[in-house]
């Protein structure tokens, strides 16, 4: 998932799941439980692909335990294995680190313990860039068709590109006439006077085309600067607010994923 985590649940009690599924949930996680035996496991596994897998180890007979992790390691996308156990014997528990297990949780354990080495992993696993872009452009596009703006009119492609930057920037350190316009002249071969121009002629035609539900939900009256139509600034940030929002926390993360990657490279 791009903007989540899933987490396969084998685990039958009802004390673990429910509060362990609530908490998730607020971190953009999926849960989804499986019933704690091997075969319904393994089904769960290739039907939903998880992110995670967390299974109660001492639910399992630990022979069919050791085969079940043999065949997990077989499937092309792993998950990475947490499990749950109250072995007295911790040379089980080495053996289930050593098939596949990335962390054994002795049991009896904290429920934010558990919470926190699901919330490490999400951490630790890198944006992949270019479906976050991706995804990004899509929200674009089906936000600017809600304007009736479309790839056959002048100036889209300079809102889209507008309003990816701004995203991306947060709206924050970005000057229109002196960061963006440029960029996007320079991204196109015109100038800046053309693109400030064709963004203006596409938002007018688009505020004309446009049920007033949709533009007065975007854009109340009362702030609206101009009370009429909203300037190319106000339309683009409004729109890049909007998406950034529901992206901020991976486009955050790429970034100082960027940074890292700069400070590490030989100079």
């Amino acid at each position: 998932m791009l903007n989540g985590l899933s987490v396969l649940i084998a685990c039958e009690d009802i004390n673990i799941y429910t509060p362990l599924t609530e908490e998730l949930k607020l971190e953009s996680i999926t849960t989804i439980q499986s019933p704690a035996d091997c075969m319904s496991i393994e089904i769960s596994i290739l039907r939903y692909e998880p992110d995670i897998l967390l299974l109660d180890a001492d639910e399992l007979d630990f022979v069919q335990l050791q085969r079940l992790l043999k065949n997990i390691d077989l499937l092309e996308k792993k998950p990475y294995i947490l499990a749950i156990s109250s072995y007295e014997d911790s040379g089980k528990d080495n053996e289930l680190l050593s098939n596949g297990v990335a962390e054994c949780i002795k049991a009896p354990f904290v429920m934010s313990d558990l919470y926190r080495l699901i919330k490490d992993y999400k951490d630790s696993i890198p944006v992949d860039k270019s479906r976050l872009y991706s995804e990004i452009n899509k929200n674009i596009n089906d936000m600017l068709t809600l304007f009736r703006l479309h790839s056959g009119i002048q100036g889209y492609n300079y809102i889209r590109k507008a309003i990816f930057i701004s995203i991306l920037n947060n709206n924050s350190k970005l000057n229109f006439s002196k960061n963006i316009y440029p960029e996007i002249a320079q991204t196109f071969d015109t100038n800046t006077a053309c693109v400030e121009w064709a963004i203006r002629s596409a938002i007018s035609r688009a505020w004309k085309l446009t049920a007033d539900n949709v533009k007065y939900f975007f854009f109340p009256l009362s702030k609206l600067k101009n009370h009429s139509k909203p300037t190319n600034n106000e339309f683009i940030t409004t729109l890049a607010n909007i998406i950034h929002n529901e992206f901020a926390e991976l486009i955050d993360k790429s970034a100082k994923q960027a940074d890292i990657e700069n400070c590490s490279s030989p100079s």
